[in-house]
């Protein structure tokens, strides 16, 4: 059962991508009585403005289309996850939980692939080997991400992949040590994109707080639950919503 003031939920989604990432999580969690939001955000899918150059602007311009007084849940995605973080800094008190996926900070990204970029095909390409686990394999799931990216305006993904590589991880590490609300992070147990070891610090600053911290892996899933185990994320996010209102 869910309730009038329940949080919004707010899924956020990573570099190249759009609200579309989210289809089966949104439709999910929404069967379950709560109300969702998976924007574009600024420059991806329907939305017109021009994209963010950092993960603070992106942030700020999420911030800024939400009801100034309704509690929310940021759930994000790869550099939606690093957007969430900023944007659940930004609400304070209204945050009402931070949800991680495939997350890692910094979020550095190789130099190869910051030039690849460019050639949105190529990098997706590059990313392949890295981004999928063992459920997506002989699915059309990689080819779909692929489609996905590469419907994006030119310049979207580079612009990202910067974005996310710039993100200063020492500042964020501060303003994370203040945050009251409780914290979800998941990952894919074969994601080589931000595999465990590359969020340990956040997970550690943000464990070490009196709000609860959890950490679930999920077993044959890579960079992208949302897609390689819907249902597993929609109901491991609804355990925590529950701990949220």
């Amino acid at each position: 059962m869910t309730f009038a003031t329940d949080p919004l939920v707010v899924l956020i989604h990573g570099a190249g991508h759009d609200r579309r990432i989210w289809w089966a999580v949104t439709l999910g969690l929404s069967r379950l009585g709560w109300q969702v939001s998976a924007p574009d955000l600024p420059g991806h899918g329907a939305d017109e403005r021009a994209p963010c150059p950092t993960i603070e602007e992106y942030a700020a311009a999420l911030a800024a289309g939400l009801d100034a007084e309704r509690p929310v849940v940021a759930v994000g995605h790869s550099m939606g996850s690093l957007v969430a973080l900023e944007l659940a800094a930004r609400l304070g008190e209204r945050c009402r939980g931070l949800a991680l996926i495939g997350t890692a900070l910094p979020m550095a990204v190789s130099p190869e692939l910051l030039e690849r970029a460019a050639e949105p095909r190529a990098a997706c390409q590059m990313m392949e080997p890295w981004a999928f686990g063992a459920r997506a394999r002989g699915t059309g799931l990689p080819r779909a991400v692929q489609e996905l990216v590469l419907e994006q305006r030119p310049g979207v993904l580079a612009n990202d992949l910067r974005a996310c590589h710039a993100y200063a991880a020492e500042p964020a590490l501060e303003r994370a040590k203040g945050m009251s609300a409780p914290a979800l992070f998941l990952t894919g147990a074969q994601d080589r994109m931000t595999p465990v070891k590359a969020a340990t610090r956040l997970w550690e600053t943000l464990a070490r707080r009196e709000a609860a911290c959890t950490w679930h892996t999920l077993p044959g899933v890579g960079h992208t639950p949302m897609l390689e185990a819907p249902l597993a994320l929609r109901w491991l996010l609804h355990r925590f919503l529950r701990r949220c209102r």
